[in-house]
């Protein structure tokens, strides 16, 4: 996957990106490594803000979903026709 990204958006760009995604990889792990020992609030609360599948509605071209507050497009091309 990476090499799909550089070849996107060039060697610059993913150095860059690294360098800024640092603080975020330290901070998940910092993380991790607290729910892994117990250290950590629960952050999920079930069954608050559910969506059933009868929530959604879907036809050939949109998908709505209760909330978001604009339809989801479905028709549209692939950016990354060119990846394959």
């Amino acid at each position: 996957p990476r090499g799909m990204l550089e070849r996107r958006w060039g060697n610059a760009a993913m150095a860059e990106w690294s360098a800024r995604n640092e603080e975020v990889a330290a901070r998940a792990a910092a993380y991790d490594e607290a729910a892994s020992s117990g250290n950590t609030n629960t952050i999920y609360h079930f069954g608050e803000g559910v969506i059933d599948g009868a929530d959604l509605s879907i036809d050939a071209n949109t998908l709505t979903v209760p909330g978001f507050g604009h339809p989801v497009n479905l028709k549209i091309d692939n950016p990354y026709s060119d990846m394959g």
